[in-house]
């Protein structure tokens, strides 16, 4: 008799995300997940003592692809730079922003560093404020504001109506668009 074939952690994450990609975040399971191994739901929840703790990680495996693109350093100011990276991310992997954006994943299911991403952003905002001498509530609406129109351009984005954009492109628009939203905030 051949030996049982060994599940790994990677093996079940891998599965996990190609169904996110093909059927959305909110339709996966415990069950789903085993059909696509040809296995049973041993083996993952041999590797994670709980549904709850699958997708905590899935989070996690979610927020790390997209953290080269929203940590890059495009030349420009950091909320700049994360807009362009958040949108690119977007571009590059639409079934990963809907979960990213909130829309699938619960915040409450983000491992800390991933809940933290904004956070992160507005203290790197924050410390470039103070050597340039900006106005804290000035800066604080302008991060909502390019958080609302990054949202919607990616949005737009995943619907397909902007998809045809190169990445050049993107980092135009979003560059001119963060600059704009900066005027009118001045």
């Amino acid at each position: 008799m051949p030996p049982k074939p060994k599940f790994s952690k990677e093996m079940i994450l891998k599965a996990a995300l190609k169904l996110i990609e093909e059927q959305g975040y909110s339709s996966l399971s415990v069950h789903k997940i085993a059909e696509e191994m040809k296995c049973s739901t041993q083996p993952i929840y041999s590797n994670f003592k709980s549904f709850q703790k699958l997708k905590e990680q899935i989070a996690l495996e979610i927020y790390n692809d997209s953290k080269d693109f929203i940590e890059k350093d495009y030349g420009y100011s950091t909320i700049c730079n994360f807009a362009i990276g958040y949108t690119l991310t977007t571009r590059n992997n639409p079934s990963m922003f809907r979960a990213l954006s909130g829309t699938e994943i619960k915040l409450s299911e983000y491992p800390e560093a991933a809940a933290n991403m904004y956070l992160d952003v507005w203290e790197k905002m924050k410390k470039e404020a103070e050597i340039e001498g900006v106005d804290l509530d000035k800066l604080s609406k302008l991060f909502f504001h390019v958080l609302v129109y990054i949202q919607g351009f990616s949005h737009e984005i995943v619907r397909g109506v902007m998809d045809v954009l190169s990445e050049e492109e993107i980092i135009v628009a979003v560059r001119s668009a963060v600059e704009l939203l900066t005027k009118i905030l001045e």
